[in-house]
């Protein structure tokens, strides 16, 4: 089922709730159609979405369930939930998938405490789900599909990596000698990484022998057909 969407714009200025912040958007039933209110500077905009059948596709939900979409939208925008940022969600998953592909914990010895993890595994289902997340934000769109996975992956690898250090640095609960180690690690970690990005002579040791450069930016530049 379709919406079909009708605006109009009220001078009524939003109130503050108890706890300082603005009201979240309220939802009122009315039969075949839905009200919302939205917030856009301190007016009020009353939205009407009137169902509209559509022949072309599936019924994928009645008006109710459209309701509780929209109620829950107009929730996260207006007020200050936090919300865990995109690159937070996908340490998260890899910290499911981690778990996921590790046996039991070791009851003795110097892993005491850890479990062995499987880890070709957990990054083949992590570049599974990189993957899938790629092709649903390109649909329709003509794209590099190894430099997509290239940078969504290596983000989050990279990401991964450094913070682990860093929690393991800053966790009081761990020997002080473990905790400067990891420090040191994260640190060597990333001097190579900025190395990596900033010399110039890798691009050359890997593309030079048949490739002139040109910069786009100054005079001279130069432009060509190859995509």
């Amino acid at each position: 089922m379709s919406l079909e969407w009708k605006v109009e714009k009220t001078t009524t200025p939003w109130r503050r709730n108890k706890k300082g912040g603005f009201s979240a958007a309220k939802m009122k039933r009315a039969p075949g159609k839905v009200k919302a209110v939205e917030l856009r500077g301190l007016e009020e905009i009353e939205v009407f979405a009137a169902p509209r059948p559509n022949k072309n596709k599936k019924k994928q939900g009645t008006i109710t369930t459209w309701a509780n979409h929209l109620r829950r939208l107009l929730s996260d925008l207006f007020t200050k939930k936090p919300r865990r940022s995109e690159i937070a969600e996908k340490l998260l998953l890899v910290e499911r998938l981690i778990a996921k592909h590790s046996g039991p914990k070791a009851l003795s010895g110097p892993a005491k405490g850890h479990s062995e993890t499987e880890t070709l595994k957990w990054v083949w289902d992590l570049a599974i789900k990189m993957q899938a997340e790629i092709q649903r934000r390109n649909v329709g769109r003509t794209y590099d599909g190894n430099m997509a996975m290239a940078s969504q992956l290596g983000l989050v690898l990279v990401a991964w990596y450094a913070h682990v250090h860093h929690a393991k640095t800053l966790d009081p609960d761990r020997p002080l000698a473990a905790r400067k180690a990891a420090a040191q690690q994260r640190t060597r970690f990333l001097a190579e990484l900025a190395a990596v990005l900033a010399d110039d002579s890798v691009m050359g040791e890997v593309w030079g022998n048949g490739q002139q450069w040109n910069f786009p930016y100054g005079k001279g530049a130069k432009g060509g057909k190859f995509l």
